[in-house]
C-alpha cells in the first residue's frame, strides 16, 4: 500500500521508515491496514443486508482513516436503513474526496 510520510509527505510503498526524513512508518501501516480490514468487514455487511453494522464498521474505519470508502460505505448504510438526512452528510464527506485527490 503506497503511504504519504506525516512528516515530510514523501510517498512509498514498502519501506518501514521514510527514505527521506526517516520517520517511522509502521504504526501508520498497521492504522491503514486497520481501517481496510474494518471496510471490507463493513461491506460484507452491508451485502448482507445488516446496515446497522455496516454503519458501525464505517464509522469505525472513518475515525482510523478519513478516506472516500469509510464515507462510501456510511452512506450506503444509512441509505439501506432509510436514515436519509444522515446519509447526505456522509454523501458530501465522500464526494469531497473527489476535490482533493
Amino acid at each position: 500500500m503506497e503511504i504519504a510520510c506525516p512528516a515530510c509527505r514523501k510517498r512509498s510503498t514498502d519501506e518501514e521508515r521514510c527514505s527521506r526524513c526517516e520517520a517511522d512508518l509502521r504504526s501508520l501501516r498497521q492504522i491503514i491496514g486497520a481501517a481496510e480490514r474494518t471496510l471490507s468487514l463493513g461491506g460484507a455487511y452491508l451485502r448482507r443486508g445488516d446496515g446497522r453494522r455496516a454503519l458501525e464498521a464505517a464509522r469505525k474505519a472513518w475515525r482510523l482513516q478519513h478516506s472516500a470508502a469509510a464515507a462510501r460505505l456510511a452512506f450506503l448504510a444509512c441509505l439501506q436503513q432509510r436514515r436519509f438526512a444522515a446519509a447526505s452528510t456522509w454523501y458530501v464527506r465522500a464526494i469531497g474526496f473527489r476535490n482533493t485527490n
